[in-house]
């Protein structure tokens, strides 16, 4: 008897109150859910807006790495170019000169590193194999038929560029075909440090800090 007393006293408790605040109740009711709705809302469209915004930031930061990636893969082939293009360094190439090649870059090696940053300066004979490493004297020899870029070189025999893997790490690479007497006698190829430079370069620009996976 008691259980049933104490169920029905809120309903005695709704009965007995005016009847203003009775109709009053569902209004309460539908405003707080209201209310509560639009919260609701609001904060998911401003989760989706600052997602999108940080979207759009990431790949405009993306977008720009792509640009600073091929505008330093452009410089260092054209770089690449100009030497191929010197009767002299194409002469030592086919003669398999090495000491007359580093007569003839070396200085010029010192110097592009030390004002521009080149960290790779390379020649190669066919089929390819490392024939000079500027950056690495006592460094030669070694197959480069996994080095796609050089691949693309003397298959097209144009200069192309791109971002490769080599013995000394990664490098936004140029690399350029020799011709002597009108015969294929090798390939050229300036890099720049793709790492802590290429990120400190993003960094200066944009106020950003990443790291490559």
């Amino acid at each position: 008897m008691e259980n049933r007393t104490t169920s029905k006293r809120p309903q005695g408790f709704l009965r007995n109150l005016p009847l203003r605040y009775r109709l009053s109740i569902p209004f309460l009711f539908l405003a707080f859910a209201g209310t509560f709705s639009l919260v609701v809302l609001s904060i998911l469209s401003q989760n989706e807006l600052i997602r999108q915004q940080e979207r759009e930031r990431l790949f405009g930061y993306y977008r720009a790495f792509e640009h600073n990636l091929d505008l330093e893969g452009r410089w260092a082939v054209s770089l690449a170019s100009t030497f191929a293009r010197n009767p002299e360094v194409a002469a030592a190439l086919a003669n398999r000169d090495r000491l007359r090649l580093i007569k003839l870059c070396y200085p010029s090696f010192i110097f592009m590193k030390k004002n521009y940053g080149i960290s790779q300066f390379n020649f190669h004979v066919l089929p390819p194999r490392m024939f000079l490493r500027l950056h690495r004297l006592y460094e030669f020899g070694d197959d480069l038929s996994y080095r796609k870029t050089i691949e693309d070189a003397v298959s097209a025999t144009e200069e192309t560029f791109g971002l490769e893997k080599g013995l000394t790490g990664y490098g936004i690479r140029g690399v350029a075909p020799i011709f002597y007497k009108g015969r294929l006698v090798g390939t050229t190829e300036i890099g720049f440090s793709f790492g802590s430079v290429f990120l400190e370069q993003l960094k200066n620009q944009f106020g950003i800090e990443a790291s490559f996976l």
